[in-house]
C-alpha cells in the first residue's frame, strides 16, 4: 500500500491532463514545392515571369488566384539561390535577429563537408538541416528558440519538414508527423504535420513581449514520425518565422507631436509626446513614445497625393482610408498585425486620411500615385501605441504597433 499515494497521483494527473488537452493546430501548406532538379528550376523562372507579368498589368488582388496570390505575397524574386528561402525583400526578419537557437542532440557529422548542428534549422537556407542524433527515431528530441524580450513578436511558426534539398535526401531520412510546441516550459499546441517539403504555416496570437521582461522560448519537440526508407535519422531543414512589430517609414517622414509641431521620426525619442488618432471614436490625443525601432528595408513604397504630399513607406504598413477603412500595398502581409482587421488593398485613386492642423479634424485627400523603390533604406517605427490608435506621418494616419500582450 505503500506506492497508493503515488498512484493516485498519477491517476488525477491523467485525469487533468484527459480534461485539458493540447490544442491540434492543422497547417495551411505553400503551393510551392522546393524542387532544385532541372524542372524546379525552370519552374521557379516562370514563377519570376509571372510575378512581372502581374505587376505590369496591375491584376488587382482579388481577381488572382491562390497561386498568383502566393506568387504576388510570397514569392521572392531578389534572391540569389534557389536554396535561400528568403531574399532581400522586407521580411519579418529586417526588425532584429536576437533569436538563439540550441537542440537536445544532434548527429555527428561524419565528412568535413556535412554538419547537423541546430542552427542549420535557422539559417534559412534549403541546402541544410538539423538531424536528431539520438539512436531510434528521436522520439523527445528537440529543437528550442529563444527570443529577446524587445524582438518583434511572433505570429506564425513555418516549417520545412525534413531533409528539403534532394528528394533522396528527403524520402531517405525521417520526417516529423507531430511536434509538441512548448512555450516558456509549459505545452502550448501539438503541431500536426504533412509529409511534404513545402512550407507548413502555424498561426497564432502574438506571441512574445513578455510581460515580466524575460526572454521568450519556444521548444519543438518530436512526438512522431513518417519514418525514413533508408535511416531511423529524423530532419528538419527549417523553423522560421512570421510576425509583426516591423512596418516601418522612411526616417525623413514627418511625425505630428503632441504641440502640434512636427519631427523627423529618426529623431524622435523614447519618452516624446506625439498626437494619436482613433478613427472609430474620432478622438484625438497625446501618447507617450515608448520604443522607437530602426530597420533596414531593401524597398520601400512611394505614395504621392493630389496636394503635394508624398509618403516613404513599407508596403505592409497600414494607412486609413475614409471609404476603406485600414489599407495597405501588400495587405496579406499588413493582416498580421493584430488591431489591424480585413485590411484592404491601397490603390491609386483611394481618399485617405490627413489631419488638418487647423480644424483639429480629419481630411481626405486623393491616392494619386504608387511607386515600389528597390533600393536598401533605413527606415523607422514606432512602437506602443495604444489598440485601435494611430499616428500621424506627413499628415497621413498611419498604423502603430499595440502594446496589447497575451503572455
Amino acid at each position: 500500500m505503500k506506492n497508493l499515494p503515488i498512484l493516485l497521483f498519477l491517476l488525477l494527473v491523467s485525469l487533468v491532463q484527459a480534461q485539458n488537452p493540447l490544442p491540434i493546430l492543422q497547417p495551411e501548406i505553400d503551393p510551392y514545392v522546393p524542387d532544385f532538379s532541372p524542372e524546379g528550376l525552370e519552374k521557379l523562372k516562370q514563377m519570376e515571369k509571372r510575378l512581372l507579368e502581374i505587376n505590369q498589368k496591375a491584376i488587382p488582388f482579388d481577381q488572382l488566384n491562390k497561386t498568383d496570390q502566393w506568387i504576388l505575397t510570397e514569392f521572392d524574386d531578389t534572391k540569389e539561390s534557389p536554396y535561400e528561402i528568403i531574399g532581400g525583400r522586407c521580411s519579418w526578419y529586417c526588425g532584429g535577429d536576437s533569436i538563439g537557437i540550441s537542440s537536445s542532440s544532434h548527429l555527428p557529422s561524419h565528412r568535413s563537408q556535412y554538419s547537423y548542428i541546430a542552427n542549420n534549422a535557422h539559417d534559412l537556407s534549403f541546402a541544410t538541416a538539423w538531424v536528431e542524433g539520438v539512436k531510434g527515431n528521436g522520439i523527445g528530441e528537440y529543437l528550442e528558440y529563444r527570443f529577446d524580450n524587445t524582438h518583434p513578436r511572433v505570429t506564425q511558426v513555418i516549417i520545412h519538414n525534413g531533409y528539403v534539398k534532394s528528394d533522396k535526401a528527403w524520402k531517405d531520412n525521417g520526417r516529423v508527423k507531430k511536434l509538441k510546441m512548448i512555450l516558456n516550459g509549459k505545452p502550448y499546441a501539438i503541431l500536426a504535420l504533412e509529409d511534404t517539403k513545402a512550407a507548413q504555416r502555424f498561426k497564432f496570437e502574438p506571441l512574445g513581449r513578455r510581460k515580466d521582461g524575460k526572454d521568450m522560448y519556444i521548444r519543438f519537440e518530436i512526438m512522431e514520425v513518417f519514418p525514413g526508407a533508408k535511416y531511423e535519422d529524423v530532419a528538419i531543414t527549417e523553423i522560421y518565422f512570421e510576425g509583426m512589430d516591423v512596418h516601418c517609414l522612411a526616417g525623413e517622414s514627418l511625425i505630428t507631436m503632441a504641440d502640434h509641431t512636427t519631427k523627423r521620426i529618426d529623431e524622435i525619442r523614447p519618452g516624446e509626446q506625439i498626437l494619436v488618432f482613433h478613427p472609430l471614436k474620432e478622438q484625438s490625443e497625446s501618447h507617450t513614445v515608448q520604443h522607437l525601432l530602426t530597420v533596414q528595408h531593401s524597398s520601400i513604397t512611394e505614395l504621392y497625393f493630389e496636394n503635394g504630399t508624398q509618403l516613404n513607406i513599407t508596403a505592409d504598413h497600414p494607412l486609413f482610408s475614409s471609404e476603406k477603412g485600414w489599407s495597405a500595398s501588400e495587405p496579406e502581409t499588413a493582416d498580421q498585425y493584430q488591431h489591424y482587421q480585413y485590411i484592404q488593398v491601397l490603390e491609386i485613386g483611394d481618399l485617405l486620411s490627413f489631419w488638418n492642423d487647423s480644424t483639429q479634424q480629419l481630411e481626405t485627400k486623393l491616392l494619386k500615385k504608387i511607386k515600389k523603390v528597390e533600393n536598401p533604406v533605413m527606415t523607422y517605427t514606432i512602437s506602443g501605441i495604444p489598440e485601435g490608435w494611430g499616428f500621424f506621418a506627413n499628415g497621413l494616419l498611419v498604423a502603430g504597433g499595440s502594446v496589447q500582450n497575451k503572455l
